[in-house]
This record gives C-alpha cells, structure tokens and sequence, in this order.
C-alpha cells in the first residue's frame, strides 16, 4: 500500500574472468593461490590471444617448488590455455586504488 518505486535489479561488484577461445568463462580463481606459500600478491592477466601471465610478487619463502605446485594448480584450472607465471615488484592497482584480480585484453571481461 506504500507509493514508491521497485528496483528491478541489484548492481553489485563485476566478477573477473577468464576466457577460453570457444566462449567459456571462468571465475573465481583465488584458490589457485591459497596452496601456494610465498605469494604476497597475485593478477592474472589474459592477452587477447588468450594465454594467461600470472604476474605475482613473492616473499622470502617462495621457492622453485612454491612455483611448481602453482603451474601445477594453473593447469589444473586453465589446462588448455598458455600459462606464465611472471615474478614482479609490485602489480599496478586501479585508479580507486584496488588490486584487479583479472585484467584482461579480452573485450567483454571487464
């Protein structure tokens, strides 16, 4: 009996993806990391050929076995795209300030 109006719809945070050459898409690829110790920070960042730089930047504990168990969770999700793991200073944040999970060349996944 109240005079107003009905929203429709609920924005709320855009998720990231990845996408594979046949249109899949996929999200939610923080657990990729959780197995991995030595990880500060971590973005994966698609070409718009599809292969896949995973830029981190790693502390003191991260080891050539760190980066093994990391290819290892990267094929296991990503299999058939090309992966680069890529050790970095420091990943660039967005104008607000946050820390893009996904950056992508691939129109339609921001």
């Amino acid at each position: 009996g109240r005079n107003g109006r009905v929203v429709s719809r609920v924005l709320g945070r855009a998720e990231d993806y990845v996408s594979f050459p046949d249109g899949r898409k996929i999200g939610r690829l923080d657990h990729i990391f959780k197995k991995v110790s030595g990880i500060t920070e971590a973005q994966i960042y698609q070409k718009s050929d599809f292969s896949i730089d995973c830029k981190i930047v790693v502390n003191d504990s991260y080891s050539k076995d760190c980066e093994k168990l990391l290819d290892s969770e990267l094929k296991a999700k990503l299999g058939e795209l090309t992966c680069r793991v890529v050790v970095v200073e420091s990943i660039p944040r967005t104008k607000s300030g946050k820390l893009k999970f996904v950056d992508s060349e691939i129109k339609g996944n921001q």
